[in-house]
């Protein structure tokens, strides 16, 4: 059963991704890719220029950068058909786009993982514990909120960013329709992957665990885009749950994440020193990334149990088995 923590995280809304991020029975697979990409890009710049009434704004710029993390992904899954330089350059601007509204999210994810926190050990903290911290890590949210939507002229470069890149994606010199055109993409994302899972435990710093999370995220993403090739043949694999599985690793990597960056704020820019309340929250933090971190090796060691080879060799018969 996943920590308290994991479980909240699970239940949070709007995060997967809608059934048009999938290829779809009617179209070809370059189709199929390019209306995924130009959907998410679209999406982007709807959520960045006409924001929907019921989100907030901190809430359409954290939709936007998701939306430019799926385009990545996609870029990602047909890398090696369109080729590198286009892969390069595609890839750096939507990631430049989304650097550039990273403050406002990444400043609000400290303090909601102090809530998350606190909700965990509810029976052990005091109901004030961790107050100081927390209003600490609030404000400097609020700063960086109120500097990030004053800041017309960023937020109008993104933009010019996604109009200047959609020709361009609408155009991507997909060669293939068939498998040729997103197996390379897979092979290397799942290679990555599993690469970066060995390193995460033979050296466990933040970093090694982050980069593997980026992977798993990616594989993720692939999954889905192509489910509708996988799905129907995979309960005969016993994959029938590989995305919920995948989905699930990359939780528990995403939150070991905002711990250790939790803990390096709360150190480098020294977030109530020398306190107790800093020890304490500190405590919880390495406590709670040793469960995390126990958590995933297991999910992974299934979900990278193939070798990358196979892995692919048994997408590519799915692909057929849906064709016959």
């Amino acid at each position: 059963m996943p920590p308290i923590l994991i479980q909240r995280l699970l239940n949070r809304p709007g995060d997967e991704p809608t059934m048009t991020y999938q290829l779809q029975p009617d179209e070809s697979f370059s189709e199929g890719i390019r209306r995924i990409i130009l959907a998410e890009l679209d999406q982007a710049h709807r959520y960045l220029t006409e924001r929907p009434s019921d989100l907030s704004a901190d809430d359409a710029i954290h939709e936007a950068r998701k939306s430019f993390k799926k385009l990545r992904a996609a870029l990602r899954l047909v890398r090696n058909d369109i080729g590198e330089a286009t892969f390069r350059q595609e890839n750096a601007v939507i990631r430049d786009a989304g650097r550039l509204l990273s403050d406002l999210r990444d400043s609000y994810v400290l303090v909601e993982t102090v809530d998350r926190l606190k909700e965990q050990y509810a029976d052990q903290l005091r109901p004030e514990a961790l107050a100081d911290v927390r209003q600490q890590l609030f404000t400097r949210y609020a700063q960086v909120r109120a500097d990030m939507l004053a800041d017309e002229a960023r937020l109008a470069q993104v933009v010019a960013l996604l109009a200047e890149a959609r020709p361009r994606l609408a155009n991507l010199p997909i060669s293939s329709n068939g498998p040729s055109a997103w197996r390379g993409g897979l092979r290397r994302v799942y290679r990555r992957g599993r690469r970066r899972m060995a390193l995460a435990y033979r050296e466990p710093t933040s970093e090694r665990f982050h980069d593997w999370r980026k992977r798993v995220k990616y594989f993720w993403y692939h999954l889905l885009i192509l489910q509708p090739i996988w799905e129907a043949a995979g309960d005969r694999h016993n994959k029938g749950q590989w995305a919920e599985q995948v989905s699930l690793l990359a939780d528990y990597l995403g939150l070991e994440h905002d711990l250790a960056v939790l803990a390096e704020v709360v150190l480098y820019e020294k977030i109530a020193p020398e306190t107790a309340e800093r020890a304490l929250l500190l405590a919880l933090i390495a406590h709670e990334r040793g469960r995390l971190q126990a958590a995933a090796r297991p999910l992974g060691e299934e979900i990278y149990a193939d070798k990358p080879a196979k892995l692919v060799k048994q997408m590519v018969g799915f692909w057929h088995f849906n064709k016959q």
